[in-house]
């Protein structure tokens, strides 16, 4: 009886191994098994780079629509501080960053739907002249608002998918 105990515990033994064995031979498996995580955690890491995409956007129409010289300073440290907060997603553990394609559709194209819809800055700079109406304006129509908006996330976007962002400024004061 003993005999055949341990004879069944080796044969139970052996078949784990040979489909552990079956597993690392099957590299599709793998290379699957791999793409499903990474798969996930990208969509992950969209998901929350769309979430920060409306608050980025409107501090952006904040400071190239308004001229608020007592709020300036603190809208781009809120900007850079949700730039910084997208660089630090990576889906592998090697730092591996998304194409800055991606990041340009999560932060841009997707909520805007494109270049022209001049109706989404409209609806925020509606919102925002009641808190802001006592300030005077940059002369900036809302299309021209939204070209800069475009022109400063496709740069970002660039520098994220590099891990190389530092900071809206020199974008902000270029597009200016």
């Amino acid at each position: 009886m003993h005999n055949k105990c341990t004879i069944n515990v080796q044969k139970q033994k052996k078949i784990k191994m040979l489909k552990f064995r079956d597993f690392l031979m099957d590299t599709d498996k793998i290379e699957n098994e791999i793409n499903e995580m990474a798969f996930g955690k990208i969509k992950d890491i969209e998901h929350r780079i769309e979430g920060l995409s409306d608050p980025i956007t409107k501090h952006l129409i904040k400071i190239l629509y308004f001229e608020d010289t007592v709020n300036l300073r603190k809208h781009i440290s809120d900007i850079d501080k949700w730039f910084l907060k997208i660089q630090e997603y990576d889906y592998q553990k090697a730092n591996k960053k998304l194409k800055s394609e991606r990041y340009f559709n999560k932060l841009f194209k997707e909520p805007i739907t494109s270049k022209e819809n001049v109706k989404y800055v409209e609806n925020s700079l509606k919102r925002q002249l009641k808190e802001y109406k006592s300030l005077p304006r940059t002369g900036l129509s809302s299309k021209e608002v939204l070209e800069k908006i475009y022109l400063i996330i496709i740069e970002v976007s660039e520098e994220l998918s590099k891990d190389s962002f530092e900071t809206i400024e020199n974008k902000y004061n270029k597009e200016r």
